[in-house]
């Protein structure tokens, strides 16, 4: 295929006319795609989109591209692919209306071929993204991810019907089994033969096998094709190792092959068991999962790979072994990039079905927030477009390896309601028709409620694969006992928590005592940090839970009420940088030794006031130094197992712990200079230094490369720290910075990770 994003025309508005050749567009803006207009701004309280939708314009645009001669042949047959428009797209191709497509997350097309002419093929797109808000959360405007053009012979592979599969997985040998659909856009009867061809990562052939038929005019007829690996190497966590399915489409009688598709796989097994959690390749893997959405921040919705790149590898080197698509389809080079990585992925697809969620809030006399606006979102186009939409995902998503779990739904109203099992059942089924090897899920906020009349009906659940718990100690009791009641009511579940509560935080901001109109889960020392640490004590504890899904792995934009225009319940802030919360994850998940101190030290006015030093670890023990002067050794227990054997025998010897929690905490007068920590693990002495910052007077920038490829896509990250005369970073600078990149690259986005700045360019 090949890649359509340069060379876009754009406009912000609906000018009459826009799809005609002779209109004239030399006014409007040049923008390679993906593009989103959303993200340049202005952001304002104003905006109809509000809190939803972090304040951005949304409204009309069009995009406007001529293709040059000489793309296609006579016979050939072209198409035209979108991998995401938002939302509600018109296409034209030289004058002709294409189609109309509805939803904003899933990719589509449209076979242009009676549309073209002799010479230059115009190509217009009108995407309306004015009915606000609709979406949860920040969506983004526009043509948003890549846009591709796909020429084929007149007997073709039909697009994304190719699925591998392997029912029999071991090491020594495995079978391939593999489906493919053929159409014959001819009028002749056509004899057709598909060859498959497996290779390994270098690129060498490991596997052949052919399937041949005869192809009636019109007719779509699909191929299988059944061969054996030796000595296979399992795609895995630890080595994600990806063959490719080369499939080449022959018309008899002729020498040349018509048509190739590469198709990459991995050979692995994933397996729930409702008793012992989660297993990949037979091996018991506990998920230590987060859930994404689909922007980068002050990047607005189209994400460059780069970036993908740059985040993911972050959270891995957190611990995060999944990812959850919160709450929709991810672009097809996301997906691609969790293959090659390692990242097992829970694919999620709709936030909303027959019944709207509510997007925006207000505040009512009383000072409490108020549901306001259901008016607009996907359950718009549900009932007609839904269940085509999810087999679209699936067709696409269902190769890669990463995948283990569908999930047909987050936080579905239909939960709760009479109807809503038939409607599970049914789109469970589609899921298991389109493929039958991975379970389905849908996030559940509603297993236990007290509202009357709100919680999940057990035929809901009972349509599921997994039962999948959103927040799973919001209610009652469950909140110091999460998932044992419904265990002990419903033992046949098999169980994972799918969304749970992080450690809200706003990264570089300590308060000592909440503010007057805030929750007192804000201050960083108080009960935000122990929901999430007994939750985790469950899931790691029980084998049954096969893990979770923390809400989020980054801030983004989006649900949040003025002055904010994001939220803050990621793991890292909208540039990638740790927060707090990510430095607890990283103690409990990472192998890795840990040692993080919080807060700041730089307390000025607050001079001999106890200070509540936190320290997320996995170290053995930590001691603690102010300026020198110690302030004692302490550890915490968790998982530490009993006596084995006989009395008083241990596989590790007991140690002097000091608290149950999984953080430890020292109340410690405030005086500048060092705080230092230093911890022991199996033997091995680590120390973490904080030191207390002067004013800012120097700035460090810390490129992630050196060199950019020259083809447009290539991205460099630039990291911009302030420092004081010492060399130390100030943690409270809050200078203006201004950006002005020279030569052949160019500034795509500032951010400084604050989702109170509203400024496109300039941060402080």
């Amino acid at each position: 295929m090949t890649n359509l994003d340069f060379g876009w025309k754009f406009f912000h508005g609906d000018p009459t006319g826009a799809e005609t050749f002779s209109f004239d567009d030399s006014g409007w803006q040049d923008v390679t795609l993906p593009h989103d207009w959303s993200a340049s701004g202005p952001f304002s309280p104003e905006e109809i989109s509000g809190q939803s939708l972090a304040y951005a314009p949304g409204g009309v645009g069009w995009y406007r591209r001529v293709l040059p001669e000489g793309l296609w042949g006579a016979d050939d047959r072209v198409f035209l692919r979108f991998d995401g428009v938002y939302r509600f797209s018109d296409v034209w191709v030289n004058g002709r209306h294409m189609g109309h497509f509805p939803d904003g997350y899933t990719g589509f097309s449209y076979e242009i071929t009676g549309a073209l002419s002799g010479g230059k093929t115009l190509v217009c797109v009108r995407a309306d993204n004015a009915q606000q808000p609709n979406s949860r959360w920040y969506s983004g405007s526009g043509i948003y991810r890549h846009v591709w053009l796909d020429v084929c012979p007149a007997t073709h592979f039909v697009h994304d019907s190719t699925f591998v599969q392997t029912p029999k997985v071991s090491p020594e040998e495995t079978s391939v089994y593999i489906l493919t659909d053929i159409k014959n856009d001819t009028k002749d009867v056509r004899p057709v033969r598909v060859e498959a061809e497996i290779l390994d990562a270098q690129g060498v052939a490991v596997g052949q096998a052919q399937d041949a038929r005869l192809l009636d005019p019109g007719m779509t007829q699909r191929f299988a094709l059944t061969l054996w690996l030796q000595n296979v190497r399992l795609w895995d966590i630890a080595d994600p190792h990806l063959y490719t399915a080369r499939l080449k489409l022959f018309c008899e009688g002729e020498d040349a092959q018509r048509m190739t598709r590469d198709v990459p796989f991995g050979v692995r097994t994933v397996a729930f068991d409702r008793d012992r959690g989660f297993f990949l390749n037979g091996n018991h893997i506990k998920l230590q999962g987060v859930a994404l959405h689909h922007e980068a921040g002050k990047l607005g919705a189209a994400v460059p790979e780069a970036v993908w790149v740059r985040r993911l590898k972050l959270l891995q080197a957190m611990g995060v072994n999944a990812v959850r698509t919160g709450h929709c389809a991810m672009a097809p080079e996301f997906m691609a990039l969790c293959d090659r990585l390692g990242l097992l992925v829970m694919d999620e697809v709709f936030d909303e079905w027959l019944l709207p969620w509510e997007k925006n809030y207000m505040k009512t006399r009383k000072g409490v927030e108020s549901a306001l606006d259901c008016r607009y979102g996907s359950y718009q186009y549900f009932d007609t477009w839904g269940r085509d939409n999810l087999r679209a995902i699936l067709r696409r998503d269902r190769n890669h390896p990463s995948v283990i779990l569908w999930s047909i739904g987050n936080e579905i109203f239909e939960q709760s309601e009479s109807f809503g099992a038939k409607i599970a059942r049914e789109l469970t089924d589609i899921c298991h028709e389109e493929d039958p090897t991975r379970p389905v899920l849908s996030a559940c906020e509603r297993i236990r409620s007290e509202l009357p009349g709100c919680a999940a009906t057990d035929a809901y659940l009972s349509a599921l694969d997994v039962v999948g718990f959103n927040y799973a100690t919001r209610w009652g009791t469950t909140y110091r006992r999460p998932y044992t009641e419904d265990r002990e009511r419903h033992p046949e579940w098999t169980m994972t928590g799918a969304e749970n509560r992080n450690i809200p935080c706003r990264r570089g901001e300590y308060m000592l005592e909440p503010l007057p109109d805030a929750p007192i889960r804000h201050c960083y020392y108080y009960t935000a940090m122990l929901e999430p640490e007994d939750l985790w004590k469950a899931t790691r504890l029980h084998d049954y839970i096969a893990g979770d899904f923390i809400w989020t792995g980054f801030d983004y934009m989006g649900e949040a009420c003025w002055p904010r225009i994001g939220s803050q319940s990621g793991m890292m802030d909208t540039c990638g940088f740790m927060k707090d919360s990510g430095l607890f994850w990283q103690s409990q998940w990472s192998p890795e030794p840990c040692l993080h101190l919080v807060p700041h030290w730089n307390w000025e006015g607050h001079e001999g006031e106890a200070i509540p030093v936190v320290c997320y670890t996995n170290c053995d023990e930590v001691e603690l130094f102010v300026n020198g002067q110690s302030y004692g050794v302490q550890a915490y227990d968790f998982f530490t197992e009993g006596q084995t054997k006989d009395y008083n025998v241990y596989k590790k010897p007991p140690r002097r712990v000091t608290t149950n929690d999984l953080h430890l905490l020292w109340m410690v007068p405030f005086a500048p200079g060092e705080l230092r920590a230093v911890g022991q693990k199996d033997g091995v002495t680590f120390e973490r230094v904080i030191h207390t910052a002067g004013l800012a007077v120097a700035v460090r920038l810390t490129p992630d490369r050196t060199a950019l490829a020259a083809d447009g896509t290539d991205i460099c990250h630039v990291e911009i720290e302030l420092l004081d005369a010492r060399g130390h970073v100030c943690p409270r600078a809050g200078d203006a910075l201004r950006f002005e990149v020279s030569g052949a690259a160019e500034l795509l986005c500032a951010d400084n990770g604050d989702v109170y700045n509203h400024d496109v360019g300039l941060y402080a």
